[in-house]
């Protein structure tokens, strides 16, 4: 039984382990309810607009999360500590975090009382706002509303077909939109326990395989090729019933030590926070990607991807990605137009690389290439550089 998003904690469905912890669970019924006595509070609070900082794992994150949406409060996710004190101070809006001593912090209370008579409501007309770099180098805020996150993830799970009685563990974080959907949204939705810890190491994924008979893997394609240089120090559990990841392309070669070592091909998510998901493959059937159902696409003049979509604001995105465009709603991908490259999910300009070495009292001229995977600077020293 799938429960969408919007409707979590509004829709009855049988009670099942929301999370998995070490040890133990907690069931849906005792989270919702955690989630309640915190709606009340927020309730009670006049600013419309909070800062979320969870420091304490994804149960935290969770639990405040959903509590700020059921209190109608517009949800903003900086992906650090930093730039969550940075943009508060810049804007006056106040973080709320599960951990004491942070200025500009809401005081929330030690225990908090039962809510009775707070009433769940739909949350798809709340707003939550990520962070990223998405097509340039420096972070902007992006606003998503609820109804495209809810909508989204429901094509998550067209995308995962139908898996369930399996176990979700990820390397990422809720606070990007990919972590968002994967690792909170879909398998809360999907009944689906989800691993309180974050993996961080092999060892911590071979620990949460073998909890359960079957398990799905939510990462990065940093992780993947991190594991497939050291295969042989590892011996990972084949239970693995699926492997998603996103935030770059992941190497062919990659893709094929996956394979090896889980015995699945992970399926790619082709997209950025300010498009959603645009697109998916797996290199096990082919290197080309497959448009999903409610997206349209084509191409601009110069040859780069336009998206129509329901999973972008304002319905429509227009990359800076060639691509050429195949029958059967598929693409090949030929790379970026311009000069923002993605290395271990971050992006960064080319550009201002050349021009932060350029600062210095010592170098005349920079030139700086990314080609297969490797970032290279040819450095020009001045006069004053060459003693």
């Amino acid at each position: 039984m799938f429960a969408s998003p919007e409707n979590l904690f509004t829709q009855s469905f049988p009670d099942f382990a929301a999370f998995a912890l070490e040890p133990g669970e907690m069931k849906f019924s005792r989270f919702a309810a955690e989630v309640k006595r915190r709606a009340a509070f927020f309730n009670g609070l006049a600013d419309s607009d909070f800062i979320l900082r969870a420091e304490g794992g994804i149960v935290n994150f969770a639990v405040l999360f959903f509590a700020l949406l059921q209190a109608k409060k517009r949800v903003m996710l900086p992906s650090s500590e930093k730039m969550a004190a940075d943009f508060s101070a810049k804007t006056g809006v106040k973080i709320v975090s599960d951990k004491k001593g942070i200025a500009g912090a809401v005081k929330l209370p030690d225990k908090f009382p039962e809510a009775e008579g707070f009433k769940f409501g739909n949350m798809r007309a709340e707003k939550v706002c990520f962070f990223t770099s998405g097509s340039t180098s420096a972070p902007k805020m992006i606003e998503k509303t609820f109804a495209t996150l809810s909508d989204e993830t429901q094509n998550c799970a067209k995308v995962m077909g139908g898996i369930c009685e399996c176990l979700a563990a990820s390397t990422c974080e809720p606070f990007h939109l990919y972590g968002m959907l994967w690792r909170l949204l879909y398998p809360l939705s999907a009944q689906i326990p989800i691993h309180a810890a974050t993996v961080k190491s092999p060892e911590t994924l071979i620990a949460i395989q073998r909890r359960a008979p079957r398990a799905i893997f939510i990462t990065t394609p940093s992780f993947i090729e991190a594991v497939a240089r050291h295969r042989e120090l590892f011996s990972f559990p084949q239970n693995i019933a699926a492997i998603i990841t996103s935030g770059g392309l992941l190497k062919n070669s990659a893709s094929a030590a996956a394979h090896e070592i889980w015995g699945k091909y992970p399926t790619e998510i082709f997209g950025s926070t300010e498009s959603g998901g645009i697109a998916s493959r797996n290199q096990g059937v082919s290197q080309n990607w497959k448009v999903f159902e409610s997206v349209e696409i084509s191409t601009d003049a110069r040859g780069c991807l336009a998206a129509k979509s329901p999973y972008c604001a304002g319905g429509f995105f227009q990359t800076n990605d060639l691509v050429k465009i195949l029958p059967n709603r598929e693409f090949s991908f030929g790379g970026r137009i311009d000069r923002i490259v993605k290395i271990g999910e971050t992006q960064l300009s080319l550009s201002d690389l050349e021009n932060a070495a350029l600062e210095s009292e010592f170098v005349e001229n920079c030139h700086v290439d990314f080609s297969e995977n490797v970032l290279r600077a040819l450095v020009v020293p001045n006069k004053k550089g060459k003693i």
